[in-house]
Order: C-alpha cells, then sequence, then structure tokens
C-alpha cells in the first residue's frame, strides 16, 4: 500500500496512479451508500461514461456529499473516463483507492473503493466493475502502528527517521512565493549535568518537557522531531521574514531556559542551529550540515543563544 503522508488517501501500487490530494470530498454517493456492485460502461468512441444508476457528460463519474472537499477533484480524475481507459490500454485491470467518508450524521469511516477493468464483448468497448468496502477497523489499526512507527516514544515528536522524510517531502513542495522556511537544530545544554545531578526520570521529563515547548511554535505544516537524545529539530514553513526566523529563534531559547529545580543549582537552556531555505540550502542534506555549523557556532559564542549559518563559518576549526 502507497500511503500518503497525512493519511487521509492513498492508492494502491498495482493502480500506478498517484494522487497529491489528502483526503476525497465526494465519493460515488449510490455506490458507497449501497455497498453494491456497479457497472460502468464506458465508450472509447464517445468518451461518454453511463451506469444504471447513473449518467456523466463530462467524462467522470457523478460525485455528491459524503467525503471533505479539497479531494474531489483528485476521485474525478481517478475514476475519469480518460484515466479507466488508460489504464486499461497500459495493460492494467484494477484501480483501488482508500478513502474516508461519512454517512448521514455519523462518523467518518474509511472504505476501499475497486475498479476492475475488462474487454468488452465488441471492439472498443471496456466495462469497469466498482466495488465498495468497508475497511475502517482494519485502516484505524494500520494508521496506529504507523504513528506508533513514525513517533518518538519518550517525548511524542517524530523520531528523526519521520523527520527527515517529512522535511524532505516538504522541501519537495515549496513553491516560490515571498516566504521562506527554516531549519532548526535545537541542543540542550549542558544535559548531561541533569542526569548526573538529578537523575535519569529527571532528565526524562525535561526531554518532554522541552517536546511540548517546542510543539508550541509548530503550525499544522511544520515539523518537529527528536532527532538525538538531548537533540530536536524544527522545520517551520512560510515565514515572511529573517527578522521572523531570528525571533522563532529567541522564543526558542526563551522558553527553555529555566532551573531545572529548585535550588539545585541545575539551569536548562538551549543552544539554537539555523539554516534557512531556501537562501542557505537547496536540499535537505545541505540545509542539516548548515544548521548544524550554525549551532557550533553559537556553542562556540557562549549556549544559551542561537546562530544562522553564514558561509564564513565554513572555515572555523571545529576541534
Amino acid at each position: 500500500m502507497n500511503e500518503l503522508a497525512d493519511g487521509n488517501f492513498s492508492v494502491v501500487k498495482e493502480t500506478y496512479f498517484v494522487c497529491e490530494f489528502a483526503a476525497i470530498e465526494n465519493s460515488i454517493h449510490k455506490f458507497v451508500q449501497g455497498m453494491r456492485d456497479t457497472l460502468i460502461h464506458i465508450d472509447q468512441t464517445s468518451a461518454r461514461l453511463d451506469s444504471a444508476s447513473e449518467q456523466v457528460s463530462d467524462g467522470s463519474i457523478t460525485l455528491s456529499q459524503g467525503v471533505m472537499k479539497q479531494a474531489q477533484s483528485a476521485l474525478r480524475e481517478a475514476f475519469s473516463v480518460e484515466n479507466l481507459l488508460r489504464l486499461h490500454e497500459d495493460g492494467k485491470d484494477k484501480l483501488e483507492v482508500e478513502y474516508r467518508r461519512i454517512s448521514g450524521d455519523g462518523p467518518m469511516f474509511w472504505v476501499r473503493g475497486t475498479t476492475y477493468l475488462t474487454s468488452g464483448k465488441t471492439a472498443g468497448e471496456v466495462n469497469a466493475y466498482y466495488y465498495v468496502n468497508d475497511i475502517n477497523e482494519d485502516k484505524l489499526r494500520r494508521l496506529a502502528l504507523q504513528e506508533q512507527a513514525e513517533r518518538d516514544l519518550l517525548t511524542g515528536l517524530y523520531n528523526k527517521r519521520t523527520a527527515e522524510r517529512l522535511i524532505r517531502q516538504a522541501i519537495s513542495e515549496e513553491e516560490p512565493d515571498n516566504t521562506i522556511a527554516a531549519f532548526f537544530i535545537v541542543d540542550l545544554d549542558d544535559f548531561k549535568n541533569v542526569n548526573d545531578l538529578l537523575g535519569h526520570a529527571h532528565g526524562d521529563a525535561v526531554l518532554s518537557e522541552t517536546a511540548e515547548k517546542l510543539r508550541g511554535l509548530c503550525r499544522s505544516d511544520d515539523v518537529a522531531g527528536r532527532i538525538g537524545g538531548d537533540e530536536f529539530a524544527l522545520f517551520l514553513r512560510h515565514l515572511p521574514t529573517q527578522e521572523a526566523v531570528e525571533l522563532k529563534a529567541k522564543q526558542i531559547c526563551e522558553l527553555l531556559y529555566h532551573n531545572a529545580a529548585g535550588d539545585s543549582g541545575c539551569k536548562i537552556s538551549g543552544t539554537v542551529g539555523i539554516s534557512v531555505y531556501p537562501g542557505n540550502a537547496s536540499c535537505f542534506e545541505t540545509l542539516y550540515q548548515n544548521a548544524d555549523i550554525a549551532l557550533y557556532e553559537a556553542k562556540r559564542r557562549g549556549k544559551n543563544t542561537w546562530c544562522t549559518y553564514s558561509e564564513q563559518f565554513d572555515n572555523i576549526s571545529r576541534i
């Protein structure tokens, strides 16, 4: 199964059809509502689609209320006459999609729509048989396992592998506009002292608290992850200016600075290295490398501060 990042819409690999939309707003109402088999007849000559229950003149299956609006066009494209015929001509006989829909006032649930393509009795005919199955229980179980695999168990943030994948995806989706994105590496200063003086249980509590504070700085399309023992990463998108990036770094340092436990003398602070996309880098590897260089420079300046990458840092010794 080829899952999309947000988990709302996926396409089985065997279909050789990839859709970038998150979910489906309008489902094939009568097909899904009745949960019954339906024969769709496609005439290649007229490029019209007819079924026992619906007729379509624009080359797409009629869609009606049922699922989330933003992906209505995705479903129409997937089940358009043109796409189904293209699949058939390429030797594919199956199109399968999973999506969420709602029935009446009930909760949303997952279904799988499967279309089988066969040649008709006469030349130029292609028959498409559409089936719908309720897969809600199995899908929710798979999503829960996927979520668990993607998260750091202690903090609940994305683990390093998932954070990297999501940041790579975000970079690939960035379009030229008047905003910038910034990658922050956040390192807790002298965190070993917390574990040594106060114990690992208190250290774990500090890590969880840090994660919660960083999560509070993120919006829905940002990424927050734990990428090392006491190291975190943020990828914040659609920031208006470099000054806004610096302000975020200042907020991070202010949020993290506090006494670990009463008068223990153990203080918590964070140091931040920043790399800006696309100004400092055009790919994840360079973005990460430059933020790490900036982090080292910030540590060199005294910790509990931040630094944005500059090419002049490349020649500074890191011994």
